[in-house]
C-alpha cells in the first residue's frame, strides 16, 4: 500500500479529491464524471495496484488547523478508517520570513526521505493543496528522492467559493455522502497524474539519518527541531552541485590525475587551489601524506640521539653517562676526526651522548655549527652531509632498546606530520656490530612497527649498500631470501605483513647498477618492489641503468632525470615514481631557494616533473640529519619552486605517494579511502564543502 504526502492549506476537500483518484474503487467520487474514462485509465495504470493507505499531511499552525484536521479525521471514520492519517504541524502560523521558508522546506525533504526509508512502498505526492512554497518544496524533494506519482487537481470553478469548500460557511465534501453530491459540483474537478520521478542516484549517498518523527495523529514540531548544521536540503544541494562540477571537470586532465573529491568542487574553488601557495607547515599538516623515502638510520634529531642513548645505556647495568665536560671534549674530537667516532667503543658512545641530557642544544651547536643557519646548510656535498649522521645510524643502533626507541620516535614524528602512511628504509646488516644478528635487528624493527604504528600504514624497505663489497651485496640479498622462508611463524607473519621492497643506497659512483644485476636476480624473480637511489649526484645514465638493469619501480632523488627527455617520457609511460627530498637535495647538491635567496642558481625540477605527468613525490630522506619534517619538506619545496608550490600541486604530490607506494592492492584501497575522508573533512572545516 502506498503513502501520500500533501500539504493542507485551507481547502481540505482537495485531500478527498486526491484520495478519490488514488483509491477510486473505495471512493467513487468520479464514477459519473464526464472525463471518467481518462480518469479511470490513469487510475488503472498508476494507482490500482498500490492504492493509498498512509497519509501524511503537514501544515502551518494556522488558527483553524484543528478544524481542518478534525474534518478529515471524521470523514475517515465514516469511511471505515480506510487511511492512517498523521498531521505534522509546523511551529508557526504562516510563512512570512526566510527562516520559516527554510524550515518548512527542510520538513518537506525530511518527510519524503522518511517515507522512503520507513515504508519502502510507492510514494505519491499531492501538489494540489497548500501554499505555493510548500508545494514547490514537496515537488523538489520528490524529484530528488523519487516519487511514483505527482498528483494535481484542476478546478475551473473556484476554491473557497460559497457552497463549496469553506469549512465555516457551507457544507464541505467531507461532511456529505459522496453519492449525494450534485454532478455540477464534481464536473469542474479534474484529477491529474502529473508524472513521476526516479530517485536521483545521489540520494543513495546520504548516510546521515536526517530524522523526523511521524508518530500518532499529531506531530507538533519545535523551532529547534533539527540539529544545527545538519540540513538535509543543503546536503542534497551540495550533492547536486558536486555532480555537476564533476561532469564539467571530466576533461580536465590535471584534476583527473588528482584525488576524485576535487572534481566535485566548483571552478572558483579549483582556481583558488591552483593559485593559493603553500607557505607554512600548518597549511599541509591536514593533507593525507605518505613519506616513501625515510631512512631509519638518519631519522633522529640531536635531542633524540641523547634520549635514545640514555635508554640504550640502561641495558648495561652499572654504566653511567660521562660528565658533560668530558663528553663535550669527546664530541669536539669526533667533529674534527670523523673516523674516531666509529673507533669509539659502543658503550662509550652511549655514555657520551647520554651526558648531554639537559644540554641538547649545546650538543646541536657543537655538531652542526654554521649549518644551523639554513643558508649555510646548502651545497655541502654527500660526504659532509653523511658525517652529520655519525651520531645515529650504525653509531647508535647497536642494541635492541636503541632500535625500538628509534622506531617509536619515528612513528610518532610521522603521526605529528599528519601522515597516513610511512615506508621505513633500514640496513639491518649495519646494526650487528655488538652481537645482534640480522634477524634480531629486523625482528626488533618489525615488532616495534607492529606494536606502535596505530592507524598508520607502515612498510619496511631493506637496503643493500652499493659502496660495500660485492660479497656484502650478495649477502644482503641472501639474507632476504633466507628470512622470507624463515620457519619462525611469528617472525614470518611480521615479515610478510611489513616488508614491502628492496633498496640500493650509498655513493652512486661506487658501483653501477649493471654490476649488481646478477646479485639481484633472486629479488627480481620474487617480483619484489625495488627502489634505487640514482640521479642524485650522477647523470641520467645511472637512472637509466637502475630502471633497465634492476627493473626499479621507483627512483630515489632522480634529479638528473630532467636532463634526458627520452627517459623522462619512459617514466611517464610506465608510471615509474620519483622520490624527491627537497631539504637533502638543497643541502647536498644545492638548488635555488627563492625564499632564502640561497643554494645557487640551479632550478629544482619538481614543477617540471609535475607538468610532464611524472609520478613525483616529496619525502624526508634523513629527517634528523636534515632537521626537517614531512610538512617542512612541502614548505621547502614551495620555497624551491618559482612562484611557490600550489595547493593543487601539493594534493597531486599526496595522491602520487599513494599511487607509487609499495603497499598491496587492499592496503592502497584503504589509503585512498582514508585520504578521501581526510580531504572531505579538511574541505568541510575550511567551508569549502557545506557543513
Amino acid at each position: 500500500m502506498a503513502v501520500l504526502i500533501s500539504s493542507l492549506g485551507n481547502v481540505p476537500d482537495i485531500i478527498l479529491e486526491v484520495l478519490a483518484f488514488t483509491n477510486m474503487e473505495a471512493i467513487p467520487l468520479y464514477q459519473h464524471h464526464p472525463a471518467f474514462k481518462e480518469i479511470n485509465e490513469a487510475y488503472q495504470h498508476h494507482f490500482k495496484q498500490d492504492p493509498v493507505k498512509t497519509v501524511w499531511i503537514y501544515s502551518t499552525k494556522q488558527n483553524n488547523m484543528e478544524d481542518l484536521c478534525g474534518a478529515l479525521e471524521r470523514w475517515n471514520q465514516r469511511m471505515g478508517d480506510l487511511f492512517t492519517f498523521s498531521f505534522i504541524i509546523l511551529p508557526f502560523e504562516d510563512i512570512t520570513s526566510q527562516w520559516e521558508v527554510e524550515y518548512s522546506r527542510e520538513v518537506a525533504f525530511r518527510l519524503v526521505k522518511k517515507a522512503h526509508d520507513k515504508y519502502k512502498e510507492n510514494l505519491y505526492i499531492s501538489i494540489a493543496a497548500g501554499r505555493k512554497t510548500i508545494v514547490s518544496d514537496l515537488q523538489e524533494a520528490g524529484t530528488f528522492f523519487g516519487c511514483d506519482a505527482f498528483i494535481h487537481v484542476l478546478d475551473t470553478a473556484r476554491r473557497g467559493a460559497p457552497g463549496k469548500s469553506n469549512i465555516s460557511g457551507h457544507v464541505s465534501f467531507l461532511e456529505r455522502d459522496i453519492s449525494t453530491i450534485p454532478q455540477d459540483e464534481i464536473v469542474p474537478i479534474v484529477p491529474i497524474w502529473y508524472g513521476k520521478s526516479r530517485a536521483n542516484p545521489l540520494s543513495k549517498l546520504i548516510s546521515h539519518p536526517f530524522g523526523i518523527a511521524v508518530e500518532g495523529s499529531r506531530q507538533f514540531l519545535t523551532p529547534d527541531q533539527f540539529e544545527r548544521g545538519q540540513r538535509l536540503v543543503m546536503t542534497c544541494k551540495q550533492l547536486i552541485e558536486q555532480a555537476g562540477n564533476t561532469f564539467s571537470h571530466q576533461h580536465d586532465q590535471v584534476l583527473l590525475e588528482n584525488f576524485p573529491v576535487l572534481q566535485q568542487l566548483d571552478e572558483e574553488r579549483i582556481t583558488s587551489f591552483k593559485e593559493r601557495v603553500i607557505r607554512s607547515e600548518e597549511d599541509v599538516r591536514p593533507l593525507p601524506k605518505i613519506d616513501l623515502h625515510c631512512h631509519l638510520g638518519g631519522c633522529l634529531e640531536v635531542k633524540d640521539t641523547v634520549a635514545v642513548a640514555r635508554k640504550a645505556l640502561e641495558e648495561y647495568p652499572g654504566e653511567r653517562p660521562f660528565p658533560v665536560e668530558h663528553a663535550r671534549d669527546v664530541v669536539s674530537q669526533w667533529k674534527k676526526d670523523s673516523p674516531r667516532i666509529k673507533n669509539t667503543p659502543y658503550k662509550e658512545r652511549l655514555k657520551t651522548l647520554a651526558a648531554f641530557e639537559g644540554h641538547e642544544e649545546e650538543l646541536e651547536n657543537l655538531w652542526y655549527g654554521p649549518f644551523l643557519d639554513e643558508r649555510n646548510f646548502a651545497s655541502i656535498g654527500f660526504d659532509a652531509y653523511e658525517r652529520l649522521g655519525d651520531l645515529q645510524g650504525s653509531g647508535l643502533l647497536q642494541n635492541k632498546r636503541a632500535i625500538e626507541e628509534t622506531v617509536v620516535l619515528l612513528l610518532e614524528k610521522a603521526r605529528r606530520d599528519g601522515c597516513i602512511g610511512l615506508e621505513i628504509r633500514c640496513s639491518p646488516q649495519n646494526y650487528t656490530q655488538e652481537g645482534l644478528q640480522y634477524k634480531d635487528v629486523l625482528g626488533t624493527i618489525l615488532q616495534s612497527v607492529h606494536h606502535h604504528r596505530g592507524p598508520l600504514m607502515v612498510g619496511v624497505i631493506l637496503i643493500a649498500s652499493r659502496h660495500r663489497r660485492m660479497s656484502e651485496i650478495y649477502k644482503s640479498v641472501e639474507m632476504y631470501e633466507a628470512l622470507a622462508e624463515d620457519p619462525d611463524g611469528e617472525f614470518q607473519a611480521l615479515f610478510k605483513a611489513y616488508v614491502k621492497g628492496f633498496d640500493v643506497a650509498g655513493d652512486e659512483s661506487a658501483r653501477a647498477p649493471h654490476e649488481m644485476r646478477n646479485a639481484f636476480i633472486p629479488i627480481l624473480q620474487q617480483c619484489l618492489s625495488i627502489t634505487i637511489h640514482a640521479g642524485e649526484n650522477q647523470e641520467a645514465d645511472k637512472i637509466w641503468e637502475a630502471v633497465y638493469e634492476l627493473n626499479s619501480d621507483r627512483i630515489g632523488h632522480g634529479l638528473s632525470l630532467i636532463n634526458s627527455e627520452a627517459l623522462l617520457k619512459k617514466f611517464v609511460d610506465r608510471n615509474i615514481g620519483i622520490e624527491l627530498c627537497p631539504s637533502s637535495n638543497f643541502q647536498i647538491i644545492g638548488y635555488r631557494d627563492y625564499e632564502l635567496r640561497a643554494g645557487g642558481d640551479k632550478e629544482y625540477p619538481l614543477r617540471k616533473y609535475l607538468e610532464r605527468g611524472v609520478k613525483v613525490t616529496l619525502n624526508t630522506d634523513n629527517r634528523g640529519i636534515s632537521r626537517t619534517t614531512l610538512c617542512r619538506e612541502f614548505v621547502k619545496a614551495s620555497h624551491m619552486t618559482p612562484a611557490g608550490l600550489t595547493f593543487l600541486e601539493a594534493l597531486q604530490l599526496c595522491k602520487n605517494s599513494i599511487d607509487i607506494s609499495f603497499f598491496g592492492y587492499e592496503e592502497k584501497r584503504r589509503l585512498y579511502q582514508a585520504a578521501q575522508e581526510r580531504l572531505i573533512e579538511w574541505l568541510r572545516v575550511n567551508s569549502i564543502f557545506y557543513s
